[in-house]
């Protein structure tokens, strides 16, 4: 069902990690409320021209946009229209926009939501444990992992933790969410890996088990 809020749009696109609640958070800020449309299908196939939804824009890779304001004309008047400084490390992520809403991964495990048209913050999550991966769904949630062995579902229009729950060992694999007979499930695996390792140098007081285990939660019935 439709959900309300310019931040909401914000989680619905993003394709990158994001980062779980833990020791050392910071709270979240919304906007004010607004009339949200979800990502479709059609939408990816076709992204409207101002919006760029997937890593290279469009599902064939190209990386083109038809946006052409700034042409071959004007394109020595450009000025800067806003900058914001990212988390401090190594940084390699990707930017994705959709209705004026731009989510950014920034390295060590921090999320700014931005005002694409002004840069100003959503909202912002930040925590020192390695985060692994994230999904969205239509509910309004964003389940995401992080490498201490804990999983949490935030409310996409606020970045808040609705629901923390300690798996025991690292996470490893990125969660899914599926149906059966009308059932949603939602699907976690830990263990280890080399990226595991590498986020537990993050947090080296925090050690969870090595167990590798499979996690599927639902509703109760």
């Amino acid at each position: 069902m439709p959900q309300q809020g310019l931040a909401a749009r914000s989680l619905v696109v993003l394709a990158t990690t994001i980062p779980l609640l833990a020791p050392g958070s910071v709270p979240v800020r919304a906007q004010s409320p607004e009339a949200f449309v979800p990502v479709t299908d059609a939408m990816l196939q076709d992204p409207a021209p101002g919006d760029w939804l997937t890593w290279h824009r469009s599902l064939n890779s190209w990386g083109y946009s038809p946006l052409d304001q700034i042409d071959r004309d004007n394109v020595d008047d450009i000025q800067m229209a806003w900058t914001r400084a990212l988390a401090p490390g190594m940084q390699q992520g990707t930017p994705l926009v959709y209705d004026g809403v731009m989510p950014i991964p920034n390295p060590r495990d921090v999320i700014q939501v931005l005002d694409a048209d002004t840069g100003e913050i959503v909202w912002k999550f930040e925590q020192r444990a390695g985060t692994t991966s994230l999904v969205a769904t239509g509910g309004g949630l964003v389940f995401g992992l992080i490498g201490n062995g804990r999983g949490c579902a935030l409310d996409h229009e606020t970045g808040e933790v609705l629901r923390e729950i300690n798996l025991g060992s690292s996470v490893t694999g990125f969660p899914i969410t599926y149906a059966v007979d009308g059932r949603q499930y939602v699907v976690v695996s830990t263990g280890t890996s080399l990226s595991s390792r590498d986020n537990m140098r993050l947090t080296p007081e925090l050690r969870p088990s090595k167990g590798n285990n499979f996690f599927v939660f639902a509703l109760p019935d």
